[in-house]
Formats: C-alpha cells, sequence, structure tokens
C-alpha cells in the first residue's frame, strides 16, 4: 500500500475589535488573559499544514504559519469616545 498525505490550511483575521472600557483593567483581557483572540486587536495568522505517512510505522508533518501585527495591542490606551 502507497502512503497517504494530507494537508489542511487555516486563516484567522482580527480588525478593530470594539470592547474596550475606560477602566484599564477591563481593556480587552479577562483576568490578564485576551478576550477572543491571542492575537491581540490587529492581526492575521495564517496556517499551512501538511502530513505524509508513508507506511504505518511513521508519519512526518510540516507547520509553517504567517503572522502579521497591526497597530493595535490589549495593553493599547483607549482611543475612541464611549
Amino acid at each position: 500500500m502507497s502512503g497517504q498525505l494530507g494537508a489542511g490550511i487555516s486563516y484567522e483575521g482580527i480588525t478593530n475589535r470594539t470592547y474596550n472600557a475606560i477602566e484599564p483593567q477591563y481593556r480587552y483581557t479577562n483576568y490578564g488573559l485576551p478576550l477572543g483572540s491571542d492575537l491581540g486587536n490587529d492581526a492575521d495568522r495564517l496556517n499551512l499544514g501538511v502530513s505524509f505517512l508513508p507506511d504505518a510505522r511513521l508519519r512526518l508533518d510540516g507547520l509553517f504559519e504567517y503572522r502579521r501585527q497591526g497597530e493595535g495591542g490589549t495593553d493599547a490606551p483607549l482611543t475612541a469616545v464611549i
């Protein structure tokens, strides 16, 4: 039997999250962890993965990840008037 090949791709984009608050302890975080995505307020992530199983005892995996960080961050000051 010949080997098996699998591939996958995923994309995540975050732009202009709107749940900001005047009080710094409530800005984009909950107990110090980012709300929503770990990317922050303005970012993109592209994942490409491939797996190859030449036989039942061997598996080869490859992963490529590209990240783009924009202007925003979870520690950024409030820029809009609420």
